[in-house]
């Protein structure tokens, strides 16, 4: 959950859209490509995930623990 928080807001956009499994062009229609890209790369540095799996795993662990529904 800490590492979430040190997420900016639109990192947080990126990540849910990410876990949803929308793919980068697709976000990059709403957010900018090159935006995406940076976005997805320092989210997978801060959170210590090798790959998009290991990220969508950490972030249904944090919604789990939470009692939030994971969105979609």
């Amino acid at each position: 959950m800490a590492r979430l928080g040190r997420l900016t807001a639109r990192e947080v956009d990126v990540l849910v859209c990410l876990v949803a499994g929308k793919s980068s062009k697709a976000i990059a229609s709403d957010f900018g490509f090159k935006t995406v890209e940076c976005h997805r790369a320092r989210i997978m540095d801060r959170h210590g995930c090798p790959g998009l799996f290991e990220l969508g795993r950490a972030w249904e662990a944090v919604v789990w623990n939470s009692g939030h529904k994971v969105p979609r």
